[in-house]
């Protein structure tokens, strides 16, 4: 990789960060998919950012499901030699999102599988927003159990991430995501519900 390749890659990665603080969204949709159009290999960090950025758009401000669901399952194989536990985690969260707004909930239940196992392992390495990210699964997976009207399991693992995030002290997650609402949002037919119970932002 070349550095005018990097060059030209970090200028297209400031000038879709401008785009879309300015709303102009397809304009940084088309930034970000001209990095990942490119002959040029770049390294799987700046790959795995972009195509995650990429991802996010489409689901947001386009119905290009199929693009968006690629470039997210193109991103995972990426993660596995990097270090960076936050990225992971973002990746594997939005992964989970986007199955779920698909209805896809076996590989919804797969994705958030490898989210918990890897928050074991960040946890191993004391790393400090693993009880976060653990948390952010389990109520995912709640939601999972509710879609699939398994409420007993949806209760019970809701009620695990309640305790969770009490021993987090995050009212926020006990506020808004107590058992009695679990299943609501499917049973008056919603097609995507927010699964993601506290905004990234915080992490």
């Amino acid at each position: 990789m070349s550095n005018s390749s990097v060059a030209v890659a970090d200028a297209l990665l400031v000038l879709a960060g401008e785009f879309s603080a300015d709303g102009c969204h397809l304009q940084a949709i088309k930034c970000l998919e001209a990095i990942c159009q490119s002959q040029e290999s770049f390294l799987p960090l700046v790959e795995v950012e972009t195509r995650l950025r990429l991802a996010q758009l489409l689901l947001q401000h386009t119905d290009n499901f199929a693009a968006a669901k690629a470039h997210l399952e193109r991103c995972e194989p990426l993660t596995k030699g990097l270090v960076a536990f936050d990225l992971k985690f973002r990746v594997l969260s939005e992964t989970s999102k986007c199955y779920a707004c698909a209805g896809l909930l076996r590989q919804q239940k797969l994705t958030i599988k490898k989210g918990l196992e890897l928050c074991s392992l960040a946890q191993q390495h004391h790393w400090d927003h693993a009880s976060w990210w653990d948390n952010h699964f389990t109520l995912q997976l709640a939601n999972v159990f509710a879609a699939e009207q398994d409420f007993h399991s949806a209760t019970q693992t809701l009620q695990k991430g309640q305790q969770q995030a009490y021993e987090m002290q995050n009212l926020e997650v006990q506020v808004t995501r107590s058992p009695a609402q679990c299943g609501l949002p499917y049973a008056r037919g919603m097609p995507c519900p927010d699964i993601h119970g506290i905004p990234l932002s915080e992490v």
